[in-house]
């Protein structure tokens, strides 16, 4: 059996896993549920907001030893899954490397702990992994995504 996931994101993020096999399956259907929207459509619900530059200083004061991480232009986005969490995407420069995109999260834009949530945030930064922390938010959350097309 081969299985994709797909996510779509609107004012609540839904998952859906869709499985194909040798066996039809029946589906029930139901008139009652509202239309899906596609991705490009919520896309444009997403609200891009511009990070300031001593919010991207703060972010690359963090780097790992070496990096040279210099901040280029960030944009955040609201979580609609956590109360007071933005996800924050930041292209950087680095020794070394061309340009990079890595995501963090934090309580407020400029304010609250910053947490590394992909893999280029947590191989750049010393920040602490999102994912190991009490609010285990996963690097592969539909808002980094929404984060990183503000970019």
């Amino acid at each position: 059996m081969r299985c994709m996931k797909y996510f779509l994101l609107g004012v609540t993020s839904t998952f859906i896993l869709s499985c194909s096999s040798n066996v039809p399956k029946a589906a029930p259907v139901d008139s009652t549920a509202p239309a899906a929207t596609t991705t490009s459509e919520t896309m444009t619900k997403v609200e891009c907001i511009s990070i300031p530059s001593n919010v991207l200083t703060d972010i690359a004061s963090g780097e790992e030893a070496g990096v040279g991480m210099i901040p280029i232009v960030g944009f955040a986005v609201k979580s609609p899954d956590f109360s007071n969490v933005y996800f924050l995407a930041i292209q950087f420069s680095a020794t070394g490397v061309e340009d990079q995109i890595g995501v963090w999260a934090r309580n407020g834009i400029d304010l609250g702990i910053i947490m590394s949530v992909d893999s280029i945030a947590q191989n750049f930064s010393v920040w602490p992994d999102a994912d190991g922390t009490d609010a285990a938010i996963a690097s592969n959350d539909p808002s980094v995504g929404s984060a990183k097309s503000c970019l």
